[in-house]
C-alpha cells in the first residue's frame, strides 16, 4: 500500500511541475504567435528586397523571380504590384528607382 501511494504522490507531483497554469499557457502561445508573426514578416521583406533588386545581384533574374513566386503566393492581392516588380526584373531594374512608384507594402 505504501509503495502504490508513493507512486501516486511522485506522479502527482511531477504530473503538478510540468503542466503549466493556464494564464502562462495562454501567455506562452500569444508570445510564440507573435514570434512567428514577426519572422514571416522579415522573411517576406527579405523576399521583396531580393524581388525589386534593392539587395542581391540586380541582374540575376532567375533569384529575383523565385522571390517573386513566393510573394505572389503568399500575398496575391497586390497582383498589380508584383506585375510591375515583374517587368522591372526583365527590363533588369530596381524597382522602386522611380518617384512615382511607392514600395511593394505601402
Amino acid at each position: 500500500m505504501k509503495k502504490v501511494l508513493f507512486v501516486l504522490l511522485a506522479l502527482g507531483l511531477f504530473w503538478s511541475c510540468d503542466s503549466k497554469k493556464s494564464d502562462e499557457a495562454v501567455r506562452q502561445q500569444w508570445v510564440e504567435q507573435q514570434m512567428a508573426r514577426e519572422y514571416k514578416d522579415a522573411e517576406l521583406d527579405s523576399l521583396a528586397l531580393v524581388a525589386t533588386g534593392q539587395e542581391g545581384d540586380v541582374s540575376s533574374q532567375t533569384a529575383r523571380l523565385n522571390a517573386l513566386r513566393v510573394l505572389r503566393s503568399e500575398l496575391p492581392d497586390k497582383k498589380e504590384t508584383w506585375d510591375k516588380v515583374e517587368k522591372s526584373i526583365f527590363a533588369s531594374e530596381v524597382y522602386g528607382d522611380d518617384e512615382g512608384e511607392d514600395g511593394v507594402f505601402e
